[in-house]
């Protein structure tokens, strides 16, 4: 049998394809119980591989890099074939008998390990073959089922190889394999061998190429850090280490920091509930009587005061402080900035402030300049439209995160943006509406006496009988083009949800459909707005709401108009969602199951029951 290896080269994991053995090898399998015949049939024959092993004596010096040499391996496993792959450090493979049939190959150095484990007694396996440093055992099992291991020690440090072939001739490629791949310029790293199998790991830090951080195999989830050198400068005792501008961020399992210098030495004792790094030299320090207090780290010294709160601005020389209700702003020296006090601010995006000093807020940048005069009650921010609110007794308006006035001059807005594309409802002096978008373009023309939210693309709308007063006027539903989907014949609208929206018709309440199928007959005399609420029973969520009818009030489903509980109660919290029931008041499902154990006595939560020296007024 002409066998000879063509090819070795360094790849992913590749699994043993499972070939064809061929006769003689079938033979040996079948006699396995025949020791010395198998054992002579294994002994290497030289004519096997003459191809040069560059590539995967490559892969070995791999095995000695810092990460790999110095980890400590558990003990063998007693079963060979339970041996893992995917922990490896070297992994190649080699072609063999003409490419017919590839055989992947593993390694791992195994600081400890002396010799190859014998197998356990009931791991199902017979070995075959045994020498001091290699060993191919087959399965009682699976009788074409072969494990090759060899264990070489390569500058001292023993080096475990196993594979799993599928033929007695791919174990004799493996076992030759092994044993002509060339280490002798093969060397532990210098300074590194006093910890070879000391430690569980050991890996770079991104932030450097001379550190490395590094855990024992006995405080696994502890970490410390090591030079390249083999130098311990941070002892592996804390839950987390970091490295920052000239320094070390360590913290313990019990959450306290502490400051160390590149070299190990203590700059402020682990005592701290935080340090964080914040840049440039800067960190930001919390200490255990909830005071925050810059240091920096190249001086080695506490800038400023003490603060309650403290807040680095990003891509700025700002941070804001606040003491007592004050707010200021500071630079990163912890000098004044601009400005002086304010008792609110709100930090945008942008690295915008709106900010409140005496009675008035107003926006401003970076820098202090006002980008919102100080003329208004209250600034209110919308973060996912990125607008502000803007309110005062005279005027509302909303404006963009760069101070530019979205709204009309002189007109007023109402309801917050909507939801999908950030439309704002508007009306003038004469009481048209209209809505605009956030460029303050209108996309539905200021003629309609009262315009409720857009919602699912849709817009009720209502169209004044005479002038521009609301009395009289009547609804109908508009698309986003302005196109009327429900004619103006209703006296009002609510929002269109899932496909459906109340209406009120002749005085009565209704549920319809975008397309006016009638889903609930229009009988109610009031509707409220409705709350999601989890039964205990079906575990769903019912949108549930307060409705009135003939003089009583009930509770009702939003989304079907299905009556939950009945009408039958003369009074009722809308906005709690409650009714009153024998001098309580209570909230579903207590209303109609009371002997479920959420509403037993002492048993309700406070948002069930209300006692009376809580109840809102």
């Amino acid at each position: 049998m002409n066998l000879r290896v063509i090819a070795l080269t360094v790849t992913a994991v590749l699994l043993p394809v499972m070939g064809t053995p061929a006769a003689a090898d079938e033979k040996a399998q079948n006699g396995s119980n025949n020791i010395e015949q198998l054992r002579a049939q294994l002994q290497l024959d030289e004519s096997i591989s003459r191809a040069s092993f560059a590539s995967c004596e490559e892969a070995v010096r791999q095995l000695f890099s810092i990460e790999n040499i110095v980890k400590r391996y558990g003990e063998a496993s007693d079963d060979p074939f339970a041996r893992p792959y995917t922990f490896a450090p070297l992994k190649c493979t080699v072609v063999y008998d003409d490419n017919r049939e590839p055989l992947a190959i593993v390694a791992t150095p195994r600081p400890g390990l002396k010799r190859l484990p014998k197998p356990a007694k009931d791991s199902a396996t017979l070995p075959v073959y045994a020498k001091k440093r290699a060993q191919v055992l087959v399965s009682n099992d699976e009788r074409r089922r072969i494990k090759a291991n060899s264990l070489r020690k390569i500058d001292g440090v023993p080096v475990w190889f196993e594979s799993t072939p599928s033929s007695m001739a791919a174990a004799r490629a493996f076992l030759d394999a092994t044993a002509q791949i060339n280490t002798r310029n093969v060397r532990v790293p210098r300074g590194w061998r006093k910890h070879i199998g000391k430690y569980r790991s050991v890996s770079p830090l991104r932030e450097s190429d001379t550190l490395y951080t590094f855990s024992t195999p006995e405080e696994v989830f502890l970490e410390g850090i090591i030079r390249a050198n083999g130098d311990i400068i941070i002892p592996p005792i804390y839950d987390q280490v970091e490295l920052i501008d000239g320094g070390f961020i360590a913290r313990t399992e019990d959450g306290l920091d502490g400051l160390f210098s590149l070299d190990g030495k203590p700059i402020l004792p682990v005592e701290y509930n935080s340090i964080v790094h914040k840049g440039e030299g800067r960190v930001s320090v919390f200490d255990g009587e909830e005071r925050y207090q810059v240091y920096d780290t190249a001086s080695r010294a506490f800038l400023g005061e003490r603060y309650e709160d403290l807040d680095f601005i990003e891509d700025a020389n700002l941070i804001v402080v606040e003491n007592d209700g004050v707010h200021r702003f500071l630079t990163r020296d912890m000098t004044p900035a601009f400005g002086g006090n304010y008792s609110r601010v709100i930090r945008l995006s942008g690295n915008k402030f709106i900010v409140k000093a005496g009675d008035a807020e107003s926006l401003i940048d970076q820098s202090g300049n006002a980008l919102i005069p100080a003329k208004f009650d209250s600034l209110w921010p919308h973060g996912k439209h990125s607008l502000i609110y803007a309110t005062s007794d005279k005027e509302t308006a909303y404006f963009d995160y760069d101070g530019q006035q979205i709204s009309p001059e002189g007109w007023n807005v109402h309801y917050a943006p909507s939801v999908e594309k950030a439309y704002i409802t508007v009306s003038d002096m004469d009481g048209r509406f209209g809505v605009i978008d956030s460029s303050g373009k209108f996309v539905i023309p200021a003629e309609y006496s009262q315009i409720h939210q857009f919602s699912e693309g849709y817009l009720p709308a209502a169209k004044p009988v005479e002038g521009w007063s609301q009395k009289g006027q009547r609804f109908g539903l508009l698309d986003e083009a302005g196109r009327t989907i429900i004619p103006f014949a209703y006296e009002n609208l609510q929002l269109v949800r899932k496909g459906r929206l109340w209406a009120r018709k002749d005085g009565k309440w209704g549920l319809i459909d975008t397309g006016q199928t009638v889903i609930a007959d229009f009988t109610l005399d009031q509707i409220s707005r409705f709350r999601e609420v989890r039964d205990p029973e079906t575990r769903e969520d019912l949108p549930l709401m307060i409705a009135k009818k003939d003089g009583l009030y009930g509770m009702v489903r939003h989304d079907t108009g299905e009556v939950v509980v009945p009408f039958a109660y003369a009074e009722a919290r809308p906005l709690a969602l409650q009714l009153r029931k024998d001098g309580e008041w209570v909230t579903y499902p207590c209303v109609v199951k009371p002997e479920i154990d959420r509403c037993k006595p002492n048993q309700r939560p406070g948002a069930v029951v209300i006692p009376s020296s809580r109840r809102p007024r």
